[in-house]
């Protein structure tokens, strides 16, 4: 089945899209054979549904996002997690002097949409930095599931305990740590991301911009490309274009500390 593409601006504030009445259980269509070839299994939430439930492989919509396209907008209802399959995401908020603040990049493996559990409407603007695919589960249908099947639910609990730890982290990082520090970390973190998704960790395609990474580390884009020029000329990582090989990361973690 062909996947909706929401082939929008950044500027344009996309609805949140409705379920199928006459969908599977989840509201849902089948995903199988991309669940039979994905290395993100214990990392998707919509994987994790199907390996724990009696549904099989009626466990998400597949949507692709185009490149600066809403995946959902602050103020939208509240109806869907989305776990990214592929590419990547950037999370916004906007401050209460109009401002704009980056507070994540989502990427491969991570389920986004929990800041909207509290109150059934989403805070934060997430936009795609690159053509990127998700796969959509309805909350509600979620919750029942998670009744009838514990281990569900405590998958669901560590994946929204592991979101606060990681907001936690980057207050940490931008309260204490120098600017230096700060995009070491960030390049860090980017790594272990890389790794804990299979990829080379030492290798990495930044998707987001210098100007992105300032606002989610609370530095100015000059900074950055400061902090990056440095880090090159003095051998800890090798910086070509939006490419950055991590040339020595005992020396960068040496220098996070």
């Amino acid at each position: 089945m062909r996947t909706a593409t929401l082939a929008r601006s950044e500027t344009e504030r996309v609805p949140t899209p409705t379920s199928d009445p006459g969908a599977n259980p989840l509201g849902t269509t089948a995903c199988a054979a991309l669940c039979s070839t994905c290395n993100l299994k214990d990392l998707c939430l919509p994987c994790v549904v199907r390996h724990t439930s009696t549904l099989g492989h009626q466990s998400g919509t597949h949507r692709t996002v185009k490149r600066g396209a809403f995946l959902y907008s602050a103020g939208t209802r509240f109806q869907f997690l989305f776990t990214v399959k592929s590419g990547s995401f950037k999370t916004r908020i906007t401050m209460e002097q109009g401002r704009e603040q980056v507070t994540g990049f989502p990427m491969e493996g991570d389920t986004v949409g929990f800041d909207g559990i509290a109150t059934k409407a989403h805070e934060l603007n997430v936009v795609a930095l690159e053509d990127s695919v998700v796969r959509a589960i309805e909350f509600e249908k979620l919750e029942l599931l998670c009744r009838q099947f514990p281990s569900l639910q405590n998958h669901l609990t560590r994946m929204m305990s592991l979101q606060v730890l990681r907001d936690q982290r980057t207050m940490m990082l931008l309260s204490q740590a120098r600017a230096l520090e700060r995009v070491a970390l960030f390049l860090l973190s980017l790594s272990k991301q890389s790794a804990e998704r299979g990829c080379q960790a030492t290798d990495i395609n930044l998707q987001m911009t210098r100007e992105e990474i300032g606002s989610f580390l609370g530095l100015t884009i000059e900074t950055v490309s400061r902090c990056l020029a440095k880090l090159h000329h003095d051998g800890f990582i090798s910086i070509d274009r939006r490419h950055v090989e991590l040339l020595d990361v005992g020396k960068l973690r040496t220098l996070s500390n």
